[in-house]
């Protein structure tokens, strides 16, 4: 049994002065001298931390230096321990008795060890406490020391004993050898399910795919479709834009080549064009396109222009009125209604017809 040297253990730093806290150095001291041989190991069986004298159960195999514990223990705990963690990981704490190791000088010797998981770790790091222990000697071991050694029966006797220790040591490690290749089959049994599942799952998700797939080509074809149909109704739009910017080119070009007042209104008594020699007559400027005429007064003398303007929007009859400007000069003013070309009225067209220009060409 190892023993703690207080002395040399336990040295107070007189130059810092710190508080000596007795309990817990006299907790070490227990903890040292009782605590069982033990080591804590990671998920992959790497030593953590060494606890107590760990002499007895490990022994380090020759090669490149390895803290796995498969490498480290001696030889008969292999098997035992890797199956016995396989059902740690599984089942949680995992307690195993009578394992036979060898021993220096070809001696066999019974151990027991331990396997609990460390819970409430911080991290997603496992951590596993092994615990050794040496176990009674053999009922065969003890009886063939009591016994003194006599050249006959005696040897062969013990002869005998040893080879049934072997033999026990062998089957137990063929039994646990059994157990870690069954733990294994069970392992990739759940594993080939898992992955069964994962394909499953993979298949159900391709399939889905190929469906979206589907529908996104669909939907493309629907996409280029209409957009044939936009660029279609496009150029036709802009072909009958062109016309229309043509035929009002050719409508501004006439209304400016014709030497007679004319304006043309809407049905709310707006203006929508007049003529140059209209701009003289009826007081207009370009601004004016827009505006109700019944806001602009005239340069010529008009009856009740609202009210004729409406008679001849009702009624579709061309009405005539004799007008004068205020210098004197005589016009005939013509209300002929305006007809789009689906033959709907839509307005009114104002034509003034200059009455003195007419006598003076007369003969």
């Amino acid at each position: 049994m190892p023993r703690f040297n207080a002395e040399q253990e336990v040295r107070p730093d007189t130059e810092v002065q710190k508080p000596l806290d007795l309990q817990k150095v006299g907790e070490q001291m227990l903890l040292y001298r009782y605590s069982p041989p033990s080591v804590i190991v990671n998920d992959r069986l790497e030593i953590i931390q060494f606890i107590g004298q760990t002499g007895p159960f490990l022994d380090p195999l020759p090669g490149d230096a390895s803290l796995n514990l498969l490498r480290m223990v001696k030889t008969g705990l292999q098997l035992e321990l890797r199956v016995a963690f396989q059902k740690a990981k599984r089942d949680g704490s995992v307690r195993k008795d009578g394992v036979l190791i060898d021993q220096d000088g070809g001696r066999l010797k019974a151990v027991n060890f331990e396997i609990s998981p460390i819970k409430n770790i911080p991290g997603g790091e496992r951590y596993y406490l092994v615990v050794f222990e040496e176990a009674s000697r053999p009922p065969a071991e003890k009886s063939s020391k009591n016994k003194k050694e006599v050249p006959d029966k005696k040897n062969g006797k013990k002869q005998v004993s040893r080879l049934d220790l072997e033999n026990k040591r062998l089957k137990e490690e063929l039994e646990a050898t059994r157990e870690y290749l069954q733990s294994i089959i069970e392992e990739q049994r759940t594993t080939n399910e898992e992955l069964r599942s994962a394909n499953e799952e993979i298949q159900s998700s391709n399939e889905e795919l190929q469906s979206i797939n589907e529908e996104l080509e669909t939907a493309k074809e629907e996409l280029q479709s209409t957009n044939e149909e936009l660029t279609t109704v496009n150029e036709e739009m802009q072909n009958r834009n062109d016309e229309l910017t043509k035929a009002n080119s050719d409508l501004s070009n006439l209304l400016s080549s014709v030497n007679i007042p004319i304006v043309m209104l809407g049905n709310d008594f707006r203006v929508r064009r007049f003529t140059p020699m209209a701009e003289k007559v009826m007081n207009l400027i370009p601004s004016d396109i827009g505006r109700p005429l019944t806001d602009i007064k005239p340069n010529v003398k008009t009856p009740d222009l609202r009210q004729a303007i409406q008679r001849t929007i009702d009624s579709l009859e061309i009405q005539e009125f004799r007008v004068e400007d205020n210098d004197g000069g005589c016009y005939s003013m013509r209300l002929r209604p305006y007809r789009t070309l689906d033959n709907k009225i839509d307005g009114v067209v104002m034509i003034f017809l200059d009455i003195d220009s007419r006598r003076t060409k007369q003969p």
